[in-house]
This record gives C-alpha cells, structure tokens and sequence, in this order.
C-alpha cells in the first residue's frame, strides 16, 4: 500500500510540473528554462546524494550509462517543453507519457521475449492517441490562437522526441543503478544534463537565465521532479514496487486534469475516451 502511495504522490508531482511546464514553455527559449529547472533540481539532490548515497566510483561501464541517462534526459526535457510551447496539454501528455513503450522497442531490441498482452498495450496506445487527435475540435483556440494542421504536426514530433528521451533516460539509468546506488547514478545523470545545457547555451551566446525569470517557480519544479524521482526510487525496495510504477506512469492524466481546471484546455467525449485508451496500455506496459 506504501509504495502505491508513494506512485500516487510522483503522479501528482509530475502532473504539477509539466502543468508548470506548459505555462512557461513559450514565455523564454527553451533551453534557458531547462537550465534553470534542472539546475534547480540538481541543487535540491545534491545534498540528499552526499547523506545518503554511498561515494564509490561506479564499476564497469555504470558511469557511462548515467553519463548517458543524463544527455537522454537533456532530450527528453527539450522535446516536452518544445511540445508545450506549441499545444495543449490533450495532445502532448499522452504522447510523452507513452514512454513505456519506447522502452518495450529498446528490450525488444535488445532481445527480450515480449509477451501478446505488451503488444496488445502498445497498440492500445498507438489508437488511443490518433483518437484524441481525431476526436478535437476541428478549430481548438489556445491562448496564441488557433491551432493549425502545422502545429500539430510539430508538437506531434517534438512531445514523441521526448518521449524518446525519457526512454532512453530510463534505459541507460536502469544500467547505471546495476553498478552502483540508484541515487549516485541519478546525481550523476543530472550533473551531466546541467553540464550539457550550460555547454549549448556558452557556445550558442544565450543568457544563463532568461528574461523575466522568476527563480522560485524553477526552485519549485526542481522539487517537484526531485520529489517523484524520489518517490519512486524509495518504492523499488518495498514490498509490491511495481504499484509505485504503473501509478507513477499516470502523472500524464493529472496533468490533463489540472490543465483543464486552470487553463481551460477542454477535451471532446471522445478524446476522453482517449485517454482513457492510452493510459490504460500504459499502465499495462509500465506494470
């Protein structure tokens, strides 16, 4: 019962940052608000890493596997807030929540027996997006207006480039934590994406922060994914962790949620049902 609690407060935790996200993702470039999210993140791990992780240096290849997390990380975060500064929270959510079957192509891959019901889910939530795509408003006004074919199309590509980066986030941490504690790896990992986005901002001339920047909301959703990172990685001792993961894996319905409430981003009865589609194969998948 812990660990679904703990699954439940990582959805939460998610929900409320990519709802943050999507408010900020088109008021500065992208890769200024990364910095200032992740490297608030990073702030916040960074002592919980030097009190509970063991300091040893990982062994065989587990330092380039969180080295890699952390630039796969660096993805996945630029296709979610490119995607968010382009569309609705109905149509990005559900595509880079659909991460878990990302990773079910990589183990497939990689040679793993994938059993009928995980295809069965994964096809699930290939349906269950295009009827969220077919089932909108055929003019569905935002607050930068309305959204055209050209549009969908981009915030399409970019929300499937994150959930690509998360997959693969996921995959090569995954490796990382077989060598070492899943804390020294996840600290590695975002050192590693802070590393890369101060290296692309220094070499591209952007500013570190961007214009009317307001550090508290970056403090906040740094807390927020230290917070679910957190809650997830304490299920994986307990008793029934993968409750915590097929719970966590939901953070994209919270986020549709509290969009719907705060933002006004309204769904048609058949995106609903969806929805609904989606996050059922994904709960699947991530089980």
């Amino acid at each position: 019962m812990f660990s679904l609690s703990l699954g439940i407060l990582a959805a939460l935790a998610w929900g409320l940052h990519d709802l943050t996200a999507r408010i900020i993702a088109a008021k500065a470039p992208t890769f200024a608000i990364m910095f200032g999210t992740i490297g608030a993140g990073f702030l916040i791990l960074t002592p919980f890493v030097l009190i509970f992780s063991d300091w040893h240096m990982p062994s065989g290849n587990g330092i380039y596997w969180a080295i890699g997390s952390g630039v796969a990380y660096v993805l996945g975060c630029y296709g979610l807030f490119r995607a968010f500064s382009l569309a609705p929270t109905w149509l990005v959510s559900p595509i880079v929540c659909s991460y878990p079957l990302i990773s079910l192509i990589f183990s497939f891959c990689a040679g793993r027996p994938v059993s009928r019901l995980e295809w069965l889910s994964a096809c699930a939530v290939i349906v269950g997006i295009l009827v969220i795509g077919l089932a909108r408003e055929k003019k569905y006004k935002t607050n930068a207006g309305f959204i055209t074919r050209e549009t969908m199309i981009k915030s399409t590509f970019w929300a499937f480039v994150g959930s690509v980066g998360f997959a693969l986030t996921f995959y090569c941490g995954q490796n990382a934590t077989q060598t070492s504690s899943a804390l020294h790896m996840l600290w590695i990992g975002r050192a590693t994406s802070v590393l890369v986005i101060f290296l692309i901002l220094f070499l591209s001339g952007q500013e570190l922060k961007p214009k009317g920047a307001k550090w508290p909301i970056f403090l906040a959703m740094g807390a927020l994914d230290a917070a679910a990172l957190s809650s997830v990685l304490v299920a994986g001792v307990l008793e029934n962790a993968q409750y915590a993961t097929i719970a966590s894996s939901m953070f994209g319905v919270v986020t549709i949620l509290l969009a719907r409430h705060f933002l006004k981003e309204l769904l048609q009865p058949g995106q609903w049902l969806g929805v609904f589609i989606v996050f059922a194969g994904i709960s699947i998948l991530a089980s």
